[in-house]
């Protein structure tokens, strides 16, 4: 089954995590999906704090380069906006980017990978791994 990384996956590849990296090794490219969104939020983080981007900028281009990057559909955004509603009456509300990437897995049926996972439990019928630390 394929799968859509989080932005902070994405940095901890840049970080070369263990338990992150030994996970990505076991897959073929073609399983692994970033969005365009995480494609923003780490170029915005690069633009922050350029001094990472000599060291950054070659990982980020050769991670680019080996996984399919998703564009946000209609069906994501339509996703996106339930998932919003839902947590909102709750009174258990996520980050926006956080929503537009629950949306996008959900309504593509993508296991979602994220170090952040006491947020996105929030998500119904959203399938959350993490591969940055055991637990």
């Amino acid at each position: 089954m394929p799968y859509l990384l989080d932005t902070c996956v994405v940095s901890a590849f840049f970080r070369k995590e263990n338990n992150l990296i030994e996970r990505l090794q076991t897959l073929t490219p073609e399983d692994i999906k970033i969005s365009t969104i995480t494609v923003m939020e780490i170029e915005y983080g690069l633009h922050l704090n350029p001094a990472l981007r000599p060291r950054i900028q070659p990982l980020w281009l050769s991670f680019k380069d080996q996984v399919e990057i998703l564009h946000f559909s209609e069906n994501d955004a339509l996703d996106a906006a339930q998932i919003r509603s839902v947590l909102k009456k709750e009174g258990r509300p996520i980050g926006p980017y956080d929503i537009l990437l629950a949306g996008m897995s959900r309504s593509r049926n993508l296991i979602f990978v994220s170090d952040n996972i006491s947020e996105f439990k929030r998500v119904d019928g959203l399938v959350i791994e993490n591969w940055v630390k055991n637990h």
